[in-house]
């Protein structure tokens, strides 16, 4: 006999019986970019919002990254006077500025191993930089500086810290680039001749960077030196964010023209959208969650199947799962969203 306890996120209905691993929650956090009333929120896999905080009017929020440890969250601000980069612990509370008096901050991305932070700025005034401090904000130095008069647009950029390399889409020339961390590297093309590329996800297990064309209304990817390259999702409204969580083989995007926040599998398969249509999303992330599972031997052999309820539920960080076996068994968990659509598969 056996007694297995299960601890998952809660945001799905539960059904269904093998014995699990892992399985990482589809919660995902996502910027709405109004000028007026521009918020952070976190939504469920089937779209439901779970919670959110307003941000100050007129930020333009652009970006968000989480910090190494995952107990805050960075955004950066497109705002034309006193753009910055702002903090928020992981629940949506004590906002702090640690960057300020910049301008038209676009990406933002973690050197968790080095402490540092990295971002881009496109204010044509100054001229577009690509910037580097500590994760506090301190010691901030630029890394490139394209120039005044420059038709460059540093959007998104990403970070292969073991490598020392950085990423970045160059919206305005068509480009994705990418140079060494060290100040005043000279920027080398990786892909060219894109229309409008956006957003941008590094996947360094799969040795693999993937982008949003905003104005082409695809995804793409190719391998890390720019070969192998593939058309994953077409005929999207304006995407222009992404997200990659390759353990669980799904990216999930944002389309500036509908608003929609939809997700894939990483060969752009399963298209699925979350049921949410925001004024002007800018970015999104995946937030997960690990399973634990534990064996807990009962001295009480049940006599029958059982599945209990889950508790707590719904949208709490965790939940418990109890279920009776009467013998040994593999025990198979499905977890569907509310909308009646398959989440995930314990096995």
């Amino acid at each position: 006999s056996a007694m297995k306890k299960l601890t998952i996120l809660a945001c799905a209905a539960l059904i269904g019986l093998t014995a699990s691993a892992r399985l990482s929650a589809q919660n995902i956090i996502w910027l709405e970019s109004t000028f007026d009333s521009p918020r952070i929120v976190k939504s469920g896999p089937d779209g439901t919002e779970i919670s959110s905080a307003s941000l100050p009017m007129g930020s333009l929020p652009q970006n968000i990254a989480y910090t190494g440890n995952r107990e805050a969250l960075l955004w950066t601000s497109l705002a034309f006077i006193n753009a910055g980069i702002h903090t928020f612990a992981a629940d949506f509370t004590a906002e702090n500025v640690i960057v300020d008096a910049q301008s038209a901050l676009r990406g933002i991305a973690v050197d968790a191993a080095h402490n540092k932070i990295y971002w881009t700025s496109t204010n044509l005034l100054s001229g577009p930089k690509v910037w580097r401090a500590d994760m506090d904000g301190g010691i901030s130095e630029v890394l490139i500086d394209f120039g005044l008069g420059s038709s460059a647009t540093p959007w998104s950029i990403c970070l292969d810290s073991t490598a020392a390399k950085m990423y970045w889409t160059n919206f305005g020339e068509g480009k994705i680039q990418w140079a060494d961390t060290s100040p005043g590297a000279t920027p080398e093309d990786l892909v060219d001749g894109l229309f409008g590329p956006s957003g941008l996800a590094l996947a360094n297990d799969l040795e693999r960077i993937f982008w949003t064309d905003m104005n082409a209304g695809t995804i793409n990817s190719s391998a890390l030196d720019g070969t192998d390259q593939k058309l994953l999702v077409s005929d999207l409204s304006r995407p222009n964010s992404i997200a990659v969580h390759s353990g669980e083989n799904r990216m999930v995007w944002t389309e500036m023209g509908s608003g929609k926040i939809k997700s894939a599998t990483l060969d752009g398969s399963d298209v699925f959208e979350f049921g949410i249509t925001a004024k002007a999303p800018t970015h999104v992330l995946f937030e997960s969650f690990p399973v634990s599972v534990s064996d807990e031997s009962s001295p009480i052999v049940p006599s029958k199947f059982a599945l209990g309820q889950n508790y707590p539920n719904p949208f709490n960080p965790d939940t418990r799962i109890k279920f009776d076996v009467p013998k040994r068994a593999d025990v198979k968990i499905d977890i569907y969203s509310m909308q009646g659509r398959l989440v995930r598969t314990l096995t």
